[in-house]
């Protein structure tokens, strides 16, 4: 449910599909939550990520997680 205490399995959440993929050029990341998986994707330096998060506050709740 996110948080530092999954950051692992949140990231691999944003890297298996993208390596699976042959080439993987674009991704939509729909509800952030706290960020982790759609940060991951930075990794992926090819790739153009855009994230969505439907909830209002979660949204508000989001600069509490920056690093």
């Amino acid at each position: 449910m996110g948080g530092t205490g999954s950051a692992i399995a949140e990231r691999r959440h944003a890297h298996l599909p993208l390596l699976l993929h042959p080439h993987p050029k674009h991704a939509l990341f729909l509800g952030l939550g706290t960020a982790i998986t759609f940060a991951a994707a930075g990794a992926h330096s090819d790739l153009e990520a855009d994230g969505v998060e439907l909830v209002p506050e979660i949204v508000a709740a989001m600069p509490q997680f920056k690093p």
